[in-house]
């Protein structure tokens, strides 16, 4: 579990400003340092700044990081196939769990996808 920006400071003062730059320096070098399958990219705030660093991968998955208006992921979006890290992952996306709604979960987001997305967590995918 990591953060975009791991600076901290009242009420996120200057997070926004910052989370390019630190995507940009650090996120790379911090993802190759775990070995995970799967990356669940938490927040819409999260979800910008992936699309922002890689937009080779999100220029075809504008919805990424968005759900329906019946409160399900775009799942065409929100689940890719992509080098993070050095490393072939699987990362989907998920509500904050602060958001509006129903709290989030991976079973209730892709019940079709479930296993596929265990099997990645577990190293297996």
């Amino acid at each position: 579990m990591t953060e975009v920006v791991h600076c901290k400071s009242n009420g996120e003062e200057g997070v926004a400003d910052a989370t390019r730059l630190c995507a940009s320096k650090h996120m790379d070098r911090i993802l190759a340092a775990s070995p995970a399958g799967l990356i669940v990219v938490v927040g819409s705030k999260a979800a910008q700044t992936l699309r922002l660093a890689y937009p080779d991968v999100f220029q075809r998955r504008p919805m990424f990081g968005k759900y329906t208006k019946f409160g399900t992921p775009h799942r065409e979006q929100n689940l890719v196939q992509m080098t993070l890290g050095g490393l072939d992952r699987l990362v989907c996306f998920l509500k904050h769990p602060s958001a509006h709604g129903t709290r989030p979960s991976l079973a209730a987001s892709y019940p079709e996808d479930i296993e596929r997305l265990r099997m990645a967590a577990g190293g297996t995918a």
